[in-house]
């Protein structure tokens, strides 16, 4: 009705979310407590970093909450990289440093 064409401005939107910082530092605490390496838990995990970012993002900015930020967003990345080195693993790095021998 009525209601669909009231937007809320950054003010608003600051105000309205009260709880948010406390709410992302929870999700970030649970996060932390899982697995990064189990698939089921890595899911879970990610998906709780980036709620964690998005409430932070919703908050009211403040030198506070960045530490909190810097660590779910280093938390994402390193999820990321796991999960890519699952896919294709790297080379060891004994074979990556040695040069080719050509017959002695």
């Amino acid at each position: 009705g009525e209601e669909e064409g009231i937007g809320l401005d950054k003010d608003d939107e600051a105000a309205a979310h009260p709880f948010a910082e406390p709410v992302a530092l929870l999700c970030w605490r649970m996060a932390e407590r899982l697995s990064p390496s189990s698939r089921p838990e890595a899911a879970r995990r990610r998906s709780l970093l980036r709620s964690c970012v998005r409430l932070l993002e919703q908050s009211e900015p403040g030198r506070a909450q960045l530490p909190l930020a810097a660590a779910a967003h280093e938390g994402l990345a390193d999820s990321h990289l796991l999960e890519a080195h699952q896919l294709e693993p790297l080379p060891s790095a004994g074979g990556a440093l040695e040069p080719p021998r050509h017959g002695d």
